[in-house]
């Protein structure tokens, strides 16, 4: 019997991509029960139970938008070599990512476990997760964070034959057979599940207690890819379907271990993000503006909360829709200095001769954006329009930009022994979150 699982025998991997600077992986279920009751009988005819699962996953920001491509299902790039099944790629950072992307995005999950930190031991699953809440924060004193909340109805582990449990993502050849693209599984590899927009179609496993679907899978060549098939039942695919192919490696139970990067960045401190804030819209790669100073801390808040639908004929959900329209916000601390944040909040310029600032001032269009590099002190971008070939732009690694802000809320705060404080709560129309294609590895 295993004495405990460190953090390190851990390896979170988002549809079969190895997540890279994750810090904590959370799943807690809550299973909503309602007791059946009948006329006669004084106990319970029935006891029901709708399970809901809630995810989290905390990461370092450390300057890369592939995390959050995965989130949104527009990771594309080709992937590097595979790591014992599982791909390692860090994708290439270009992806321009904005909150309305997420509407119909779902990942599945894996989280391989070592119960002694040289082979794999089981395998958790969750399937058809929806992100429900983004959060950025950047603070003086810490590292960057990029944190996610996810929700879902599905949540099983794979152990013994089935430890090595492997997600793939596969599109529609025929009513009755799916194509898993430039894998060759059809030997050393079983069929354990196949769901399509998230129903659980084909289900190989099947007991007393849990009888299931008792599905066949079939796992064929087809040149350099694999076709999917189940006869009980057929899989009644359409174009369009969105297809997960679940597998079990069964020759080898290698634990996916990331390769370590001493060398790269782990995270970004205070010496690699800049805050810049605009009066006036601009559509520019970057935004053409000072930076602010005395900046303490941002956090950025997406909250995409869902709202599940549901059918007759189907135990799970079959959707969860965004509820719109999405609320984003941003909390800026800053040092009382001069004022000179208010002052950028209300179109005016500061200076000796601007008398009065009024709460009536704010304006509803700022742009807050911030700029993460690679580089602690060299914060050069490409000023010729990101292009990619100017000798400037090797250091800007991510933008992350707030689009029409209103302030919300604001305070001023000062105690013995500390310094006075001013904080702003920005409410936003639209995010938009851009890598620029520098890799965040050194």
């Amino acid at each position: 019997m295993a004495n405990k699982v460190r953090y390190d025998w851990v390896a979170p991997v988002i549809d079969g991509i190895a997540a890279r600077r994750v810090q904590t992986l959370g799943s807690s279920t809550d299973f909503t029960e309602e007791k059946l009751l009948e006329l006669g009988d004084l106990g319970f005819a029935e006891v029901t139970d709708e399970p809901a699962v809630s995810i989290t996953m905390d990461t370092n920001d450390w300057g890369s938008v592939n995390t959050l491509g995965l989130m949104a299902n527009k990771y594309s790039t080709a992937f590097a070599a595979d790591n014992g099944g599982y791909k390692g790629s860090v994708g290439d950072n270009t992806y321009v990512i904005n909150q309305n992307m997420f509407e119909d995005a779902a990942v599945d999950i894996t989280a391989p476990v070592s119960e002694d930190g040289l082979v794999l031991h089981r395998t958790l699953y969750l399937s058809y997760c929806f992100i429900s809440s983004l959060s950025f924060s950047y603070d003086v004193g810490g590292v960057a964070a990029e944190n996610y909340s996810l929700e879902t109805d599905f949540k099983r582990w794979y152990l013994n034959d089935h430890k090595k449990a492997l997600v793939y993502e596969a599109s529609y050849t025929s009513a009755t057979t799916a194509t898993i693209a430039g894998e060759n599984l059809q030997t050393g590899y079983t069929g354990l599940m196949v769901t399509v927009n998230g129903i659980v179609i084909s289900d190989q496993l099947t007991s007393v207690a849990r009888p299931g679907l008792g599905s066949t899978i079939t796992l064929t060549d087809n040149g350099a890819d694999t076709d999917v098939t189940s006869s009980t039942p057929a899989l009644a695919l359409v174009t369009g379907d969105r297809i997960r192919v679940l597998v079990s490696q069964d020759s080898t139970a290698t634990f996916p271990f990331l390769v370590s990067t001493p060398s790269g960045i782990g995270g970004l401190k205070k010496g690699m993000i800049d805050i810049h804030l605009s009066d006036v819209s601009d559509t520019g790669p970057v935004l053409a503006t000072t930076k602010l100073l005395r900046i303490q801390s941002v956090t950025i808040d997406v909250d995409l909360s869902r709202e599940v639908l549901e059918e007759l004929g189907n135990y799970r959900a079959y959707s969860r829709t965004l509820q719109t329209p999405i609320p984003i916000s941003a909390t800026v601390t800053v040092n009382d200095t001069d004022l000179n944040m208010w002052a950028d909040l209300s179109a005016l310029t500061w200076n000796t001769d601007l008398d009065e600032l009024d709460i009536e001032d704010f304006i509803k269009t700022s742009v807050l954006e911030v700029r993460l590099y690679k580089d602690k002190k060299d914060h050069t971008i490409d000023t010729t329009g990101s292009d990619g070939t100017t000798a400037g732009d090797n250091t800007l690694l991510k933008i992350i930009r707030l689009e029409n802000c209103s302030v919300s809320g604001e305070s001023h705060s000062i105690s013995t022994g500390g310094i006075a404080q001013q904080e702003f709560t920005l409410t936003a129309e639209d995010i938009i979150v851009s890598g620029t294609g520098l890799s965040p590895l050194i």
